[in-house]
This record gives C-alpha cells, structure tokens and sequence, in this order.
C-alpha cells in the first residue's frame, strides 16, 4: 500500500489516570523516531502535548490536523491509536480524514491504517478508546461515592488535616494535621466564646505563618480560614456531592460539636439593629484594631450645641472593649486625627511621574541582566525534570515485568512525582517571575503618585481603599494612629527619603534624568532588589 510521503510524529500523554501506563512522551519520540528511520518514513515535524484527549479542544492537535488540510503533511506517526484521540469527535476527525485520503497513512510501531482499510476496524478501535474513557469516569465517580459512604470525604484534604500518605490514592483517609488541627480548633474556641474576629485571626495566622493550605502548599487566604467556620465538615457532616443533598457522618475526628457549629453560624448571620443598618458617615470603622487588647475600633458622631445657637459635629473613634478577659485602658481618638497620620504617610511615598517612568525602565533592565544569569538554572531544572520522567517509566516497566512490587512501585513513584512538582514549581516561579514583578511595581508606583490625590478627594469607599492598600497592622494606641506600610511601599518611602536628601524630589522635570537617578539611588537598592 501507498505510504505517506511526509508525516508528522504526534506523541501525547495525560498526567491523568487514563494514561498511569503510557509511556513518556521522550520515550515515545525516541522510540518512534528509531520506528521512523527503520521504516524510512520522514517526519516533517514532531509535535507533542500533555493533556488528556477523553474531550476536544487539544491545541497542538488541532494545529496537526489543520496543517494536514493544508497539505504539509499526509501521514501521522504515533505510538498507538488511542494517543490521536479518546473522544468521538476527534476520532470522527481522524476517521473521515482517513476516508477522504486527506491523511494517507497512521502508523504505529504495532499497526498501520490506510483509506483502503476496512473503516470499521478503526471504528471499533477508536469507539474501544472512548469507551474506556466514559467506564473510566464512571468508575471513579462510583469508587468517591462509596468512599463518601463508609464516612470519608473524597478530595484534597481540608486545612487542619492530612490525607494519609502511606495509602495507595482512592484508599486514603483523613488524619489530623498534628500542627494546624489544634490551632484552627483553638480558633472555633475563641470565636464561639465571642473574643475574637476573623479578621484578627487571619492577621494571627499571618505573623505565625503555622497554618498552610494543604492543597495549594502556600499560606491560608482570608476567604479560605473564613470558609472554614462555615463548613459542617469540622462538625463531622459534609455533603458529597456538593449541591446533591446527600449528607455523610464523617469517620474523621472532629473539631467542634453539631450544636456549636450550629451556634456559630448563628453568631455569624446576628444582624444589628435597625438603627444601626444607615449609613454613618464614619469610613475608618473596623479598619483599625486596638493596640492595647487587640479589639476591633468602632466609630461614634457627637453632636453638641452651643449656648449660642452653633452646633458642633465630633467624630472619634474608640475601642469596642468587647475582650471579657482583659479591661482595656484605651481613649478615643478624633477622626482628624487619623487623617493626619494617612495624609502624612502618603505625603512621605508621593512621587512624580518622570520617577515612575525611570523605576520602571531600570527594573526591567535589571531583571535582564538577572535574566541571562538564571537562564542556566533553568536549563539545568528542565533536564531534571525530563530525568525524572524517563525514571518513571522505566519505574513503569519494571512494575510491568513484575521487578517491582506494587507497594514499591507505588512509594517510589510518589517521591518522583514529588519531587518533579518542587522542580516544575520553582521553573514557572522562574519563568513568571519578570512580568510578575514589573506588574506589582508599576501598581505600587501607581499608587504612590496618585494616592495622595485619592485620598484628599475621595468618598467613603475611596479613603477606605486607599488605607487598605497602604498598609497592614493597622492599629491605635494611646492616641497615636499605627500603620505598618507594604514591603514595595516602604521601599518606596525610603527612596522619596533619598531623593529629598539630594533636593530634587520637587526641582522641575528636565532637571531630572536617567543618570542623575541612578547617582541618587546607587546608595539606595531596595526598590530594584539589586
């Protein structure tokens, strides 16, 4: 039969459980390139991706197929049949292609297909694909519901516990964490007993730095440790799944009582009264926490008249005193008083637009110089990755060949794929790190120029806003206002401090230019992270 007269050599493999058996795809491209020359079948261009092909929307076979109408190409060379695809609209694409002779040959290093082959053995063959795919779901939808049966809540573990990770996946149980179960329970206690918010918690949780999302790996978001008093879980129920209205009891330890999750979802939903629902005019309530106890600050309006007729409005602000444990000593401080202390830190970081440009072109200079010097680093964390892979497989015909057993298999298995995702984690934190940067820089560049202005004319939400995005550890105590500015922006104040040591932070614009920049900050690297 007539071959094709160029080809293109498609590898693919999933990092899904569809695919735990497939060869890599290095080992794929080596072992069908040795095919190819065997055969004396010429690849026009080898094209490979690491997704799952169970749906459609797989750009690089797309591309394929699209250069193959195109008349690049008329054969494709992979390593078996199911590789091409595992739904029914790519393999309808595959097969009328096939049909129409626009691809004039498939070859695998176990089979070959051709127009003039008969079409329902590709049919069956691309159905069988399919098939497995749809028995494969099914399987694992029906393996979580009986794991949510015997009391075991399928997927990731939530913070403050563990999957245990001596069990072979679809088998493992929920654990405590013994670090983070008897912080996050501490929490329940402390908001049960009213002493805290959440919001005090997630600063806590902050300064610690104890408690780690054990899905993501990195610190818990407010929205994460504030979904977390809201979840039955922690009561020892949840629903599987999610939205279906079946209810499990869990076989997990619990942190707190049905009844005191019950009380604290009541705590949550308490409204205030009617006459405290208006608006009241007083933008830095709950912005603030009390120095001395750790409370919230709440605001007030006073009003008094003059024995003349004149009327006098005050707004202060004041510890809410709400700690049961502790007697706090605090006063009230005066709303101008806020507004002086956020005035004179904006004043402290403003900058003008000719620095912004300057800071913006070094930073990107800088990041490739670094650039050229990371390169290498990154070369040397592509081809462990790729060493990696080639261990796995080899991993995988040993446990073919019966040299290893499962339990071996899978636990050396498991620390490669670990130690693969460290390695694919710091190349993407590499790879992002520029554009990354140059974005959070000219935001906080942005806002220092324009904030002042923000702020002097801004409505409620604005001034709100703007303290939120000036600093954290937002504080009173014993009438002095305390604001902890962010990293990139005390940078920034530091390089304003500079500029005004040298006298040209307010001399006109031609006075300014890239040399006269660099001189002044040469003694002053933070905010370019020289």
């Amino acid at each position: 039969m007539k071959k094709a007269k160029k080809y293109f050599l498609y590898a693919r493999k999933s990092s899904e459980s569809e695919d735990r058996q497939m060869a890599s795809i290095n080992d794929q491209i080596t072992a069908l390139k040795k095919f190819a020359t065997d055969e004396g079948l010429e690849i026009l261009d080898i094209l490979s991706e690491a997704r799952s092909a169970k749906a459609p929307g797989r750009e690089v076979f797309n591309e394929m197929i699209i250069r193959i109408e195109k008349g690049e190409a008329d054969g494709i060379l992979c390593w078996k049949l199911n590789r091409l695809a595992r739904n029914p609209i790519d393999g309808g694409k595959v097969s009328w292609h096939i049909q129409q002779s626009i691809i004039s040959h498939i070859s695998t290093p176990g089979r070959s297909y051709y127009p003039t082959d008969n079409v329902l053995m590709m049919a069956v063959e691309l159905g069988m694909a399919n098939q497995f795919i749809k028995e494969l779901s099914e399987d694992v939808k029906r393996g979580l519901s009986q794991k949510a049966e015997k009391g075991w809540r399928p997927g990731h573990a939530l913070p403050g516990y563990l999957s245990t990770p001596d069990k072979e996946k679809g088998f493992k149980i929920i654990e405590k964490d013994p670090i983070a179960f008897p912080i996050i329970q501490g929490y329940f206690r402390r908001l049960l007993d009213e002493e805290v918010t959440i919001a005090q918690l997630f600063k806590e949780s902050q300064e610690k730095g104890v408690l780690i999302n054990p899905k993501t790996r990195k610190p818990l978001s407010r929205s994460t440790l504030y979904k977390i008093f809201t979840l039955p879980f922690y009561a020892g129920k949840f629903e599987y799944p999610e939205g279906s209205g079946n209810w499990h009891i869990g076989k997990h330890e619990k942190m707190i009582t049905w009844r005191e999750y019950e009380k604290l979802q009541g705590i949550f939903s308490e409204k205030p009264p009617t006459s405290q629902v208006k608006v009241d005019n007083l933008p830095y309530k709950k912005l603030f926490a009390c120095g001395e106890c750790d409370m919230g600050i709440t605001g007030h309006n006073k009003t008094k008249k003059q024995k003349n007729g004149n009327v006098h409005e005050y707004k202060f602000y004041v510890c809410t005193k709400k700690s049961k444990s502790y007697k706090c000593s605090q006063g009230s401080v005066h709303e101008s008083d806020i507004e002086d202390k956020v005035e004179k830190m904006l004043g402290d970081i403003w900058i003008p637009p000719e620095f912004t440009q300057w800071a913006v072109e070094r930073a990107k200079e800088k990041l490739e110089e670094k650039g050229d010097l990371q390169e290498s680093e990154k070369d040397a964390m592509r081809k462990q990755i790729i060493k990696i892979d080639n261990q796995i497989s080899k991993l995988i015909d040993m446990r073919s060949d019966g040299e290893l057993t499962k339990e071996a298999f899978s636990k050396k298995q498991s620390e490669m794929e670990i130690k693969k995702a460290k390695i694919e984690k710091s190349l993407t934190s590499l790879e992002q790190e520029p554009t990354t940067y140059i974005e959070e820089l000219e935001e906080h560049l942005d806002f220092a120029e324009f904030a002042k202005k923000r702020f002097k004319d801004g409505d409620t939400p604005t001034k709100r806003s703007v303290i939120k995005d000036l600093g954290w550890n937002r504080y009173i105590l014993d009438k002095k206002v305390v604001i902890e500015p962010k990293k990139q922006l005390y940078a920034i104040q530091q390089s304003c401090k500079v500029m005004d040591e040298h006298n040209v932070r307010l001399e006109p614009v031609f006075s300014l230019n890239k040399r006269t920049f660099d001189k002044i900050h040469a003694k002053n690297p933070m905010l370019l992270r020289e």
